[in-house]
């Protein structure tokens, strides 16, 4: 009994957080969940800003949906990810969960986007179930 616990248990509890992945490594959302198409058009002046959603087995069953400035944008996968380009300036994210099978949570964070300093926002939930939106760059 012991050995079962001292080989699955290390196993199990790994599998109760998500796991961060690169951007390169990312799979790109599809386009019939991108709702407002404005955030991909790159003008002169924009900068971008990426949001990855980390892989892992919790909240897989979970649809996440960001909000940019209170306008839905976008909803994200696991191993998923998205680069959108905003005017420099102050800009809200909301991260909305919810639909699926999960139960209706929302974390939100503001930002201030320079020219010339791209950010990267990472999507994922703790092993304590808590989800995050925490940004990484």
């Amino acid at each position: 009994m012991r050995f079962i616990l001292l080989v699955l248990g290390p196993i199990l509890l790994a599998g109760c957080s998500t796991a961060q992945i690169p951007l390169e490594e990312a799979k790109l959302i599809p386009k019939e969940h991108i709702y407002n198409n404005t955030f991909l058009k790159h003008e002169a002046g924009n900068e971008l800003v990426h949001f990855i959603r980390d892989q892992g087995l919790i909240g897989a069953g979970c649809s996440h949906t960001v909000f940019i400035d209170n306008e839905k944008a976008f909803a994200i996968q696991p191993g998923q990810a998205i680069s959108v380009s905003l005017k420099p300036g102050n800009h809200f994210f909301r991260l909305d969960l919810g639909a699926g099978l999960c139960p209706n949570e929302s974390h939100s964070k503001s930002t201030y986007l320079n020219l010339g300093e791209p950010q990267t926002f990472r999507i994922s939930i703790s092993s304590g179930g808590t989800l995050m939106l925490t940004r990484i760059k």
